[in-house]
């Protein structure tokens, strides 16, 4: 059943958008409409596109874009190693060989390494052979860091249509977007993006962070997120351990 917006009873509650600083009206109605859309893509192509992964034992994800870099990526391992929780990173592509040490750290200690495209282009926007270019440089480049090539990809700016949805699955991809979107991007205060975690997450949601330079608000959030988070019984997934499932090709 595709979600319309006048099913969604309190959309305040449905976005993390409502703590944003220097957030406009017309912006907050446009990026709720968005995550509309991504639900509707994730019941229309069940099976390949993911924005929430529901299970019986209260499992969440957290998952890292944008990265690696060399200020804010430590600090986000380390604070994960410390609370012993394994995460998800989408890498970007053309960040990998400088910080390769830093992806393979990721991959050493436990955590999901997926695709990010190489460039962080709006793929809705590339022709067909771009964005099998910017999947394949990208997975190179990760395979040159860990050995292994990544099957789990998440779209810049969660852009997608039905095009290359199909490009993509010819291309052996599962999509994971989101269920809960911080707002980190954006967000200046600590305090919002822990309420914007700790207030909308329920049980198989994918949570939205970023880990690069400027991320600073996330890297002060993220211990106390994890603590009220581990306090409300959740328990910290990868993608790969909540779908059940290889996120990586074969090993030949």
């Amino acid at each position: 059943m595709i979600l319309h917006e006048e099913e969604i009873q309190d959309l305040e509650s449905f976005s993390g958008y409502r703590f944003c600083n220097n957030i406009t009206t017309i912006d907050k109605e446009e990026w709720i409409e968005k995550e509309i859309r991504i639900i509707n893509q994730a019941q229309r192509f069940s099976g390949l596109v993911y924005a929430k992964i529901p299970n019986r034992n209260r499992k969440i994800c957290l998952t890292f874009d944008d990265s690696p870099d060399k200020k804010n990526t430590p600090k986000v391992l380390d604070i994960l190693k410390e609370h012993e929780i394994k995460a998800t990173f989408f890498v970007l592509g053309k960040r990998v060989p400088r910080y390769s040490d830093l992806v393979r750290r990721m991959a050493d200690e436990g955590h999901y390494i997926g695709i990010h495209t190489q460039n962080h282009y709006d793929l809705t926007l590339l022709s067909n052979e771009e964005i099998r270019s910017e999947i394949m440089i990208s997975s190179q480049n990760i395979k040159k860091a860990i050995g292994k090539v990544p099957t789990f990809f998440r779209p810049p700016y969660g852009a997608l249509d039905d095009r290359v949805i199909q490009v993509l699955r010819d291309m052996g991809m599962k999509i994971i977007l989101w269920s809960v979107n911080t707002c980190d991007w954006l967000e200046r205060k600590p305090e919002n993006i822990i309420h914007n975690v700790t207030r909308h997450t329920n049980n198989g949601d994918i949570i939205l962070l970023h880990s690069y330079v400027g991320k600073e608000p996330t890297v002060k959030a993220l211990p106390e997120i994890i603590k009220i988070l581990k306090a409300k019984k959740y328990e910290f997934a990868t993608v790969e351990q909540l779908l059940t499932a290889s996120g990586y090709l074969p090993q030949k």
